[in-house]
């Protein structure tokens, strides 16, 4: 896979995108419902977290993290995001691009250097939130492990956690190594991660890329139409198999032959969920778009977090 500045791209790197416009759309109808049914017990910020958002762009289109503020403002839902990014190129070019989409330091941050330094100061600050806090979490490393360890610390930091997490990995990649070198299963890192359901995308490639959405929300969409199935339901434990184990495993637990081969890619799937329509009454927000991964190393150091959210606030009522 190619990479520029540490952003990659592969054939199923278009597919990923596409199916993450419609994840974070479906997460932004949720959410928003919830926090406009109880303004006085919500925080009235939607806060959204890219891990590894790169530059903004992504062999020329826009990466994940462009896509979640694109899809805010489509959705006019006010939205705080901190946008890790440890490459000093890509962070600066994703200034700009935040910039054109017109969100300021208010509302987008661009936090440069490591996710593992400079996470837990912002985690600390969402200790002292107000309300039940609404968002998502997007972890798409470079390196083959999810970032278990962040990923559940900004998913549980506010007292009222309503935080969900993406995860995009290559489960097949995770399997060769563990059963060359050791380590562990994907499922441990998506189980470690705290949250009680999980649902998992069809695979897609011989690495066998996939998404999983982690969310507390006992309604969750099931995202049928763009592969996904949900982990307790015989087509998703199914799917757990297929991801968590090689073709040797699961011919010792089954004494058969395979019911799916491994490399098979699906077909991508046009958008069932189409522009969310929202009251025109909620205020807009300034928002922008954009995520890639990189692993090259920071040319800044940690930075200290300015937070952006203020000791004695009202948080009871929307800002505009």
């Amino acid at each position: 896979m190619p990479k520029v500045n540490g952003i990659g791209w592969s054939d199923s790197t278009g597919r990923k995108l596409m199916d993450y416009d419609e994840m974070i759309r479906v997460e932004y109808t949720m959410a928003f419902g919830a926090m406009r049914k109880w303004p006085k017990w919500a925080y009235p910020d939607f806060c959204l977290f890219e891990l590894n958002a790169g530059s903004g762009k992504t062999n020329g289109g826009d990466g994940t993290a462009l896509i979640a503020l694109r899809a805010a403002l489509d959705a006019r839902i006010p939205i705080r995001a901190w946008l890790f990014e440890k490459n000093s190129a890509n962070a600066d070019e994703l200034e700009r691009h935040v910039a054109k989409l017109g969100f300021d330091s208010e509302r987008v941050w661009v936090v440069r250097g490591d996710h593992n330094q400079t996470a837990p100061a912002i985690a600390a600050e969402l200790k002292r939130l107000h309300g039940a806090v609404y968002g998502v979490v997007v972890a798409d490393p470079t390196k083959m492990e999810l970032p278990t360890d962040i990923i559940h610390l900004l998913a549980h930091a506010p007292i009222k956690s309503r935080i969900d997490v993406f995860a995009y990995a290559q489960p097949g990649t995770i399997k060769r190594v563990r059963i060359v070198w050791g380590g562990g299963r994907f499922m441990e890192s998506l189980r470690a991660v705290g949250l009680p359901l999980i649902l998992l995308r069809q695979p897609h490639g011989q690495a066998q890329w996939t998404w999983a959405v982690l969310t507390r929300w006992a309604g969750y969409p099931e995202l049928r139409k763009i592969g996904f199935r949900r982990v307790g339901t015989p087509e998703g434990d199914a799917l757990v198999e297929r991801l968590d184990s090689t073709i040797e495993e699961w011919r010792a637990d089954h004494q058969s032959v395979l019911p799916f081969d491994l490399s098979d890619p699906i077909e991508a799937m046009p958008s069932i969920y189409g522009t969310l329509d929202f009251s025109p009454s909620v205020p807009s927000c300034s928002n922008g778009h954009g995520a890639a991964v990189n692993d090259a190393e920071s040319e800044h150091p940690a930075m200290p977090i300015t937070f952006g959210i203020h000791p004695g606030e009202d948080l009871t009522c929307p800002r505009t």
